[in-house]
C-alpha cells in the first residue's frame, strides 16, 4: 500500500536525470515545451533526421543509398503480417519481368535485376521458400512469403547425463 505521507514525486529531478541520459536532446529547449506539448519529440526527430541526411549527402554518400540506383544495392521495404513476410523492391523502368531473378531461402531473399549484382535481403522470421510468390506491378516487385509454422513451436529435448 502506498505511503500517503511521502513527499510528492519530484518531476524536475526526474526530467533533469532523463536529460542527462539523453545528451542528444537540445539543452535550450524550454521546459514548458517538453512537458506540455508532446509534439516537440516529433519536431526534434524530423530536424535530427534532416540534419543527418544533409550531412551524409554532403559527405558523398554512395549510390547504394539512393533509390533506384543501378549496379548497387536495391532499395526495398519489408512488412510483416500475422501469416506472411512481404518484401517490396522498386524495379528500374527499363527492367522487364524476364530480367528479374529471385530466390528465397528460409532466412533471406536474393534478387538480381538484368545482370546487376545480386542483393541479399535478410528476413526477420523464417519462411517457407516453396510457398513464396512474386509479382511485378507498377514498377514494384513484391515477394510474399508465408512464415514457417515450425519456428513457432518448441520441441522438448531431453537432457541426459
Amino acid at each position: 500500500m502506498p505511503n500517503k505521507s511521502a513527499e510528492p514525486f519530484d518531476w524536475q529531478a526526474f526530467e533533469s536525470a532523463m536529460l542527462q541520459q539523453l545528451p542528444s536532446l537540445p539543452k535550450d529547449l524550454p521546459a514548458w515545451n517538453r512537458t506540455q506539448s508532446p509534439s516537440w519529440v516529433s519536431d526534434f526527430m524530423h530536424k535530427l533526421n534532416a540534419d543527418n541526411l544533409s550531412e551524409a549527402l554532403n559527405a558523398g554518400i554512395s549510390s547504394a543509398w539512393m533509390p533506384f540506383a543501378r549496379g548497387s544495392s536495391h532499395n526495398y521495404r519489408s512488412f510483416e503480417t500475422h501469416r506472411s513476410l512481404i518484401v517490396r523492391i522498386p524495379v528500374p523502368a527499363d527492367v522487364t519481368r524476364d530480367q528479374i531473378d529471385t530466390a528465397v531461402s528460409p532466412h533471406q531473399v536474393q534478387v538480381q535485376f538484368a545482370g546487376d549484382k545480386p542483393q541479399v535481403i535478410p528476413l526477420t522470421k523464417p519462411v517457407e521458400p516453396g510457398k513464396a510468390s512474386a509479382i511485378l506491378r507498377d514498377g514494384i516487385l513484391e515477394l510474399r512469403m508465408p512464415k514457417s509454422r515450425a519456428a513457432d513451436h518448441y520441441i522438448p529435448v531431453r537432457v541426459r547425463e
